[in-house]
């Protein structure tokens, strides 16, 4: 697991942001987004009340007419049934006198006065004289049980394209019923006109279908023919048109709801810029800022509040002590451990000095069958430790500039004569240390890999450079191929520590190394550094 101190390496030494701590922000502000949100939760909560108001007004409307409709029926009703039902008794007793009953229908602009046994037999007809239409018996006949069956005197039905309203109502004689006394009467339009009028409706039709408009409230009466066949509906109706006053009221509501809503996603989003965003700001700019150019000792931030974005900071803080703690200490040790690394090499290479004299002497004295071998490895020993002190240096090294991989693959194939080409160019962020790295690959492809040629590619793509070392040697064994980067492997083929300095110089630069063989023989490093623009 990393360390506090490991992640902050990670952007003080190679210069790259931790993808945790900092990057290009892609989407929209937060303080964008937030007040979008807000915008659209407000605006649906808007839609949805109006939408509700609306509804309501349009349901209570409609209530309100279908019970207004509901009682002009029940009045309609009551006063044709308080019309007849008065004088029903007293025409079906008339019928044997002579009483001029035509008198009484044209009074009451009858077109027919019927009386009906309680059979349905036709007892009398009498017509109004000023009633040009002629309806024959046969046709009385047919309606003698329609008019039985009626209950509720205002019915209606069609005869020779005329519609005729129909009120029917029993008679009873010493709690016997006798009887039934059915009046016609022709509508008429200028008797459409006036039941508007009396009953204040906005329609009053006929109609085949059973259809009710859109915006209006309707009740139907059935309509048929003398044969009691349904052939259609009598309606009466009101539009459905809210008061202008409502809708006035309501559409101010509306203008004034809407700019209140308007001036509160303002304030809140004012509200929550200066409460949280902007304090967030302070906490993302702080650690861009640690992102680009590494921490600074001493350098905290400063918040205020007691809320959970103040916890935020005191624990970005407290994160900061640890690692400057950490940086003092890991100083020190370094520190430590460069004086006893120094004084060991020295104290070595004192040692072998010796060592290789005294060899020396033996080999003058011919004494000694090995000093030649001792000396050689004794020089080999000097070299290696010179160059861990070189290595060492190197790593440790933070002055970075710019190299054309070309110009120092081209430096490092003198020392070698094989055959070797590179195709493609890009200049690195490096240090002299990028020498060491192709020295070591090249070095290890033509020592141990026993390659006669060499091929370099690089490839300069989206702000990266691929840089790829082929060689056609024997190549690295699939077993060992994961290990060879490992501090201290080592082989009898000789790979060493030359591939480990090669790993941490990479990674020390922003980068990555990996292996790969390539085919039918030899190996692919492959190297991952980001691009320096070419200004040359």
């Amino acid at each position: 697991m990393k360390s506090v101190y490991d992640e902050y390496n990670n952007i003080g030494e190679y210069g790259t942001a931790h993808p945790y701590i900092a990057g290009p922000v892609k989407n929209m502000k937060i303080k964008t987004r937030l007040s979008v949100i807000i915008a659209v939760a407000f605006l649906i909560y808007f839609i949805l009340i109006a939408s509700l108001v609306a509804y309501l007004l349009k349901s209570n409307s409609d209530d309100f007419y279908t019970r207004w409709l509901e009682n002009d029926r029940k009045s309609l009703e009551t006063i044709f049934d308080r019309e007849f039902k008065d004088l029903a008794e007293v025409y079906y007793h008339a019928i044997n006198q002579n009483v001029d009953l035509s008198e009484i229908a044209r009074s009451h602009e009858y077109s027919y006065i019927i009386f009906f046994d309680r059979n349905g037999n036709i007892l009398r007809v009498v017509g109004n004289p000023l009633f040009s239409d002629s309806i024959p018996n046969s046709t009385f006949r047919d309606i003698a049980s329609l008019a039985k069956a009626y209950t509720i005197p205002l019915k209606g039905f069609f005869y020779d394209n005329g519609l005729y309203m129909l009120y029917s109502v029993p008679v009873y004689e010493n709690g016997s019923y006798k009887g039934y006394t059915t009046v016609l009467r022709k509508f008429t339009d200028s008797d459409i006109e006036y039941t508007k009028s009396v009953l204040d409706v906005d329609i009053l039709e006929f109609q085949r279908e059973r259809v009710e408009k859109n915006g209006e409230v309707s009740i139907f009466y059935p309509v048929y023919d003398p044969k009691n066949n349904m052939i259609g509906y009598f309606r009466l109706a009101y539009i459905n048109d809210i008061d202008p006053l409502i809708v006035q009221s309501y559409q101010y509501g509306l203008l004034a709801s809407g700019a209140i809503l308007l001036v509160t996603i303002v304030a809140l989003t004012q509200i929550i810029d200066r409460t949280f965003l902007k304090r967030l700001e302070v906490l993302k700019n702080f650690m861009e800022n640690i992102s680009r150019r590494g921490f600074k000792t001493g350098e905290r931030v400063k918040l205020s509040g007691d809320d959970e974005i103040r916890v935020l900071a005191d624990s970005i803080n407290s994160a900061l002590n640890v690692i400057e703690h950490n940086n003092k200490r890991i100083e020190g040790l370094s520190e430590n451990l460069r004086i006893v690394n120094k004084a060991l090499r020295h104290d070595l290479i004192n040692d072998l000095s010796v060592i290789r004299g005294f060899a020396e002497l033996a080999m003058e004295n011919q004494a000694c069958e090995y000093c030649p071998r001792i000396v050689e490895r004794v020089d080999k020993a000097v070299n290696m430790i010179r160059k861990m002190k070189e290595v060492e240096q190197t790593i440790s090294s933070r002055d970075f500039s710019s190299f054309r991989i070309s110009e120092v693959i081209a430096s490092v194939m003198q020392n070698y004569d094989i055959k070797w080409s590179i195709y493609g160019d890009a200049r690195v962020m490096a240090d002299f240390g990028i020498y060491s790295v192709f020295e070591n690959l090249i070095s290890n492809a033509v020592k141990h890999g026993k390659t006669d040629r060499m091929k370099f590619e690089v490839l300069h793509e989206n702000g990266e450079v691929t840089i790829r070392t082929i060689d056609y040697g024997v190549g690295i064994p699939e077993e060992i191929r994961d290990r060879i980067f490992d501090e201290g492997f080592t082989t009898s083929s000789g790979q060493g520590i030359g591939l480990f300095i090669v790993k941490k110089l990479i990674e020390k630069y922003g980068g990555s190394v990996s292996v790969h063989t390539n085919e039918p023989s030899g190996t692919v490093f492959t190297i991952k550094l980001k691009s320096v623009q070419d200004n040359n």
